[in-house]
C-alpha cells in the first residue's frame, strides 16, 4: 500500500475487510511499517506499531558578511566609524572596527518551500566610496569591498630671475628645488631654462592619516651674489625669485647719469659755497 499526499501533515489509511482472528478464538494483531524512508527523514514507530512518524530537522546554515576596506589605510579620513548591512531576509548587523568588520547569523534556514534560499547583503552607499560584492562558491560568504582612490593633488613651482636678463652673466644653468611634506624631504628636482625654469609635481597625495597634508618648496645652494625669496602656497603654485645682490630690476644710483644730474649740480654748488664761505672767513680775520 501506498499513501499520498493529503492535507496537512497527517497522511492516513484504513485497511477494510480483515480477519479479527486466527482460527477461531485468537484475535489477530496488526501492525505497520514504512519500507522506504524518504532521503532526510528518520522513521519511528508508536507502541501500537499502527502511527508511523517521519522526522526530518530542516537543514540550517550559517551565513556571513566581511567588510573590506580598500582606501589605502583609511589615508584620506573619509572611511565611517561604523557601517550598518542588511540580510536579505531583513536581518541588520553593524560592522566596525571592534567586530573586525564581519558578522556572522546562525542557524538560518536553507531552504524555503522546497527551494534554495539565495541570501543577499546590501549596504547602505558611503559617500566617496565604490562597492563591489563577491559571493564565494558555498553562496554563503559574502564580501562587501569599499574603494576609495586617495585624492592627489599637483603643485607648480616657478623660478623667477631678477637679474637684469642675465647681464652680469651669474645666472647658473639649472637650479636644484627640494619639494617637503609636513616638514618631511620629499623629493628633489632639477629645471633649467629649457623647462622655462618651471616644474609641477604630480599625483602628490593631498591627505595622510587622515589630515590634509602641508607641502612646501627649499631652493638648494642658492646661486652666489643672489637673494632668495618665496611666495605663492601649494594651492596656487610656488614663485621662487632669485635677486641679483643690490642690483636686480633695480640697479644701484649713478649720479653721473642724466637721470641723476639735478642732484649732482645741487651737491656741486653745496661745496662751491663752502669754499667760498671759508676763504671770507679768513680774509675777515686777517
Amino acid at each position: 500500500m501506498k499513501l499520498t499526499e493529503e492535507t496537512g501533515d497527517s497522511w492516513s489509511y484504513t485497511f477494510e475487510n480483515l480477519p479479527k482472528y486466527a482460527g477461531t478464538t485468537t484475535p489477530i494483531v496488526y501492525t505497520v511499517d514504512e519500507t522506504e524512508v524518504p532521503t532526510g527523514y528518520t522513521k519511528t514507530l508508536s507502541d501500537d506499531k499502527l502511527t508511523v512518524t517521519n522526522t526530518h530537522t530542516p537543514e540550517v546554515i550559517d551565513v556571513k558578511v566581511i567588510k573590506v576596506w580598500n582606501d589605502v589605510d583609511n589615508q584620506d579620513g573619509m572611511r565611517p566609524d561604523s557601517i550598518e548591512v542588511t540580510l536579505s531576509n531583513g536581518q541588520k548587523v553593524t560592522l566596525n572596527e571592534e567586530n573586525e568588520w564581519t558578522a556572522t547569523l546562525e542557524n538560518l534556514p536553507v531552504y524555503e518551500n522546497g527551494e534554495k534560499i539565495a541570501y543577499t547583503w546590501t549596504e547602505n552607499i558611503v559617500d566617496g566610496y565604490e562597492l563591489t560584492t563577491e559571493v564565494d562558491e558555498t553562496g554563503y560568504i559574502t564580501t562587501l569591498t569599499n574603494t576609495h582612490e586617495p585624492e592627489l593633488i599637483s603643485i607648480t613651482v616657478t623660478k623667477v630671475w631678477a637679474d637684469d636678463d642675465n647681464e652680469s652673466g651669474k645666472r647658473p644653468e639649472s637650479i636644484t628645488i627640494t619639494l617637503f611634506a609636513n616638514g618631511n624631504e620629499y623629493e628633489t628636482i632639477t629645471i633649467t631654462e629649457g623647462d622655462n625654469w618651471k616644474h609641477t609635481f604630480e599625483k602628490l597625495d593631498a591627505y595622510k592619516d587622515g589630515e590634509k597634508i602641508t607641502y612646501t618648496v627649499v631652493e638648494n645652494d642658492v646661486p652666489d651674489g643672489y637673494e632668495v625669496a618665496y611666495e605663492g602656497d601649494m594651492d596656487e603654485g610656488f614663485i621662487i625669485h632669485n635677486v641679483l645682490g643690490q642690483g636686480g630690476e633695480e640697479p644701484p644710483v649713478n649720479p653721473q647719469t642724466a637721470d641723476n644730474i639735478f642732484l649732482y649740480l645741487i651737491t656741486l654748488l653745496i661745496s662751491i659755497i663752502g669754499i667760498v664761505s671759508g676763504k671770507l672767513y679768513i680774509k675777515k680775520f686777517n
